[in-house]
């Protein structure tokens, strides 16, 4: 076969539309492409967005906690500032506790004493009252006695004015 200078433009031409067209297409499915990446970079730049918002959330949430565990710092060195002065409060009472423990061995020394007074009291009181006995029937002694002497006087009495009024009268 004779390839014919007519023949190589025609087929110069068809490669040319062909080349052409592939170009076309080429650059529609390249600018389909672009606007694609253009369209995922936007979305990356959202999300990115989104991601910095996230971020800037997660820092003030960190800020958040640590002011709070500053608080719990501060709340824990007040509870121990506290519980000291319950050790205070305690070491405190442990001697109020002693000193009650001394006045109550002080009391039960006084209580024994009390007893052996009372005791004492009791020994005394049958005492006396075996001296009253004793001391009644003295005074009921001492009291017939007496009214015996008023007796006797009286009667002494009545026998002198006899006396005087018979010698007063003689």
């Amino acid at each position: 076969m004779n390839v014919t200078h007519a023949m190589l433009v025609e087929v110069k031409g068809e490669l040319r539309s062909d080349i052409l067209r592939l170009e076309h297409k080429t650059e529609a499915r390249f600018d389909r492409m672009e606007a694609r990446f253009n369209d995922i970079d936007a979305r990356f730049k959202t999300i990115d967005a989104r991601f910095n918002e996230i971020d800037a959330r997660f820092n003030k949430i960190d800020a958040r906690f640590n002011k709070i565990d500053a608080r719990f710092k501060e709340i824990d060195a007040r509870f121990k500032e506290i519980d000291a002065r319950f050790d205070k409060v305690d070491a405190r009472f442990k001697e109020i506790d002693a000193r009650f423990n001394r006045v109550d061995a002080r009391l039960n020394e006084m209580d024994s004493k009390l007893h052996e007074i009372m005791v004492a009291v009791h020994r005394i009181q049958l005492i006396v009252e075996e001296q009253n006995t004793r001391n009644k029937i003295a005074l009921d002694g001492y009291h017939f006695i007496s009214a015996r002497q008023d007796d006797f006087e009286y009667r002494y009495n009545e026998w002198k004015q006899q006396v005087e009024a018979i010698i007063t009268a003689s």
